[in-house]
C-alpha cells in the first residue's frame, strides 16, 4: 500500500474455519489504519459457535496435546474422504492422493482453534459457549465487516451447503442495523417510504436464501 500509494482499504478472503476471523480481523486492520470493506467466507463457518461442532467421539488428542486431526484413523481425518471423491469425479482423476494429503495438507491443532464451544481444560474436554463468543466477538455487531459467501452446494459438504450464507446474513443484517441503520434513524425523522423499501429489499433476501 505505501509502494503503490493504494487508499488503506482490503477485501479479505477467508476459508473453512478462518471464517472465524472475520470480526477479529476487521478490528486488527481498524488498528493498523486499514478498512476491511468486505470479509468473503469461501465454504467458510461464521464466527457463530455450533457452525462446527464435533461429536464427543470425534475428540481424540494426539501425542502432541493437540486436537488429532492428520492420524488416517482419526474422525476429522476420515470425515474428508467424501469431499475429495467428489473433487476426484468432477476431475476424472486424482487430485491429491491421499498420501500427499496425509502427509502436506492436514494437521493436528488445539481445539480453540476451531471457535466451538468445546475446549481442553485441567485434563479433559470441557463445554464453554460464552469462552467461544468472547473470543469472536459473536455479538460485537458493531465492529463487523460485510460479509460475502462462496458455499458449496454439493450434499458432500452439506454444512456449508445449507447454512453458510445463512449465518453470514445474520450478521449482515445486524452489522447493517447497528453500524448504519439505527444512527440514521437516530439523527432525524424516518422516511416512511425508504423504511417501507429496506424491508421489502430484507424480506425478499430471507426468501432468496
Amino acid at each position: 500500500m505505501a509502494e503503490e500509494r493504494l487508499p488503506p482499504r482490503v477485501i479479505a478472503v477467508g476459508w473453512s474455519l478462518a471464517g472465524r476471523l472475520a470480526r477479529n480481523l476487521a478490528l486488527d486492520l481498524k488498528s493498523r489504519g486499514i478498512d476491511l470493506e468486505v470479509f468473503i467466507g469461501l465454504s467458510a463457518a461464521p464466527p457463530i459457535p455450533g457452525f462446527g461442532s464435533l461429536p464427543r467421539s470425534a475428540l481424540q488428542l494426539a501425542p502432541t496435546g493437540l486436537l488429532d486431526g492428520s492420524s488416517e484413523r482419526g474422525a476429522i481425518f476420515r470425515s474428508r474422504e467424501a469431499q475429495l471423491a467428489v473433487t476426484d469425479e468432477i476431475n476424472g482423476r486424482v487430485v491429491v492422493p491421499r498420501r500427499v494429503y496425509a502427509r502436506s495438507y492436514v494437521t493436528d491443532s488445539p481445539i480453540n482453534f476451531r471457535g466451538e464451544a468445546q475446549r481442553y481444560r485441567d485434563h479433559d474436554f470441557v463445554d464453554d459457549i460464552a469462552a467461544a463468543i468472547a473470543d469472536q466477538g459473536t455479538f460485537d455487531f458493531g465492529n463487523y465487516p460485510l460479509c460475502g459467501v462462496v458455499s458449496a452446494t454439493n450434499p458432500s459438504d452439506p454444512r456449508f451447503a445449507l447454512t453458510g450464507a445463512s449465518g453470514f446474513g445474520m450478521l449482515n443484517a445486524q452489522a447493517l442495523y447497528f453500524q448504519v441503520i439505527k444512527p440514521s434513524l437516530t439523527r432525524r425523522t424516518p422516511d416512511l417510504e425508504r423504511w417501507a423499501a429496506l424491508r421489502l429489499r430484507h424480506e425478499l433476501s430471507l426468501l432468496l436464501d
